[in-house]
């Protein structure tokens, strides 16, 4: 299920950049800085972003760095991707969806069936909306809440995602 999730959006978000070029067309870029916070801690990441925007419509990737905080555990770092899409729907505000990679580390079953310590992909499917600020006629900053649909327990990150950043149009 979360294959054909994955594999419908990238879909749908590459047809729609291949099928629509024209002036109002443009790349962009920037980055985030988001985190969360939960009982297991929190989770704190910084991503650039590349992607394409088409008037109200924009889709791009992101891969990103990520510091977990837990206090029953101490994890390293975390890193991985994110596809994302977005839409603007009213002045100011957009809904976001995004299809995202957490490799991270935990306990894992060896091929004995012991408990050790390594690393492991979590796939997440967060969506919501957020508010968009224009700083001059290029560099817009955003704001936004994020909810993992997918809900699984071990996933790193809890539900609410919080995200800021800033994003360029070449």
């Amino acid at each position: 299920m979360k294959q054909s999730v994955c594999n419908l959006f990238l879909m749908v978000t590459f047809i729609f950049c291949v099928t629509y070029s024209d002036a109002e067309a443009q790349i962009f870029t920037g980055g985030t800085f988001g985190g969360g916070i939960s009982e297991r801690g929190y989770f704190a990441d910084i991503a650039p972003m590349v992607g394409y925007r088409y008037k109200s419509f924009r889709a791009g990737i992101s891969p990103f760095l990520a510091i977990p905080e837990s206090s029953a555990e101490k994890i390293r770092f975390s890193y991985g991707g994110r596809v994302f899409t977005q839409l603007d729907v009213i002045k100011g505000t957009f809904l976001h969806a995004e299809f995202e990679g957490i490799n991270q580390e935990a306990w894992i079953k060896d091929s004995q069936g012991n408990s050790v310590r390594g690393r492991k992909w979590y796939m997440g499917l967060p969506v919501g909306g957020g508010y968009h600020y224009p700083l001059n006629d290029k560099m817009i900053a955003y704001g936004m809440i994020l909810y993992n649909v997918l809900k699984q327990d071990d996933y790193p990150q809890k539900n609410p995602i919080f995200r800021f950043g800033v994003r360029y149009s070449i």
